[in-house]
């Protein structure tokens, strides 16, 4: 902005120098008309610099803001992409959890079920020792059976052979 000013007060400054010039003819003013016709030149040569400058940054600062636009973009869609991941992420938490909660309630009921197995099996054990137990109370009285009628056969044997021996 500065050099605009400066440049555009050259020019002014010139242009009213040529105006003074054409009313006056002498050789200093020659000189002096010379120097101001190398000045407009090297200010008009700065003014076309300064232009080209403008353009470039003009250009630069297009591509910057198209840049800007597309990371803007893409962040927005990087932004979609990390919601939709949170979401995945929480729903896939939420059935961790129900699974965790199904487990132990899976262990519950296993721990439940041995307990169960284990008094049955205890029951079963108490009970087979029963049967044993009768068993060999039976096989005992059966033999006892066994011998009594072993001795009634022999006791009426007796009483047989008594009675034949009084007839």
């Amino acid at each position: 902005m500065a050099k605009v000013k400066m440049i555009l007060t050259s020019l002014a400054t010139l242009g009213l120098l040529l105006v003074l010039n054409s009313c006056a003819g002498t050789a200093q003013e020659k000189a002096e008309l010379d120097q101001l016709k190398n000045a407009l030149a090297r200010t008009e040569s700065e003014r076309a610099s300064l232009k080209e400058d403008v353009t470039k940054l003009s250009e630069s600062l297009d591509k910057a803001e198209s840049k800007l636009v597309h990371v803007t973009e893409t962040r927005d869609h990087l932004q979609q992409q990390i919601d939709g991941l949170t979401d995945s992420r929480n729903l896939l938490q939420q059935k961790v959890d129900e699974i965790v909660s199904s487990r132990d309630e899976l262990q519950q009921r296993v721990g439940e079920l041995i307990k169960a197995r284990d008094a049955a099996l205890a029951d079963a054990q108490n009970a087979q020792a029963r049967i044993d137990k009768l068993t060999e109370q039976l096989q005992s009285q059966v033999q006892q059976v066994t011998d009594l009628r072993d001795q009634i056969k022999t006791i009426r044997s007796i009483l047989d052979q008594l009675q034949q021996k009084l007839k």
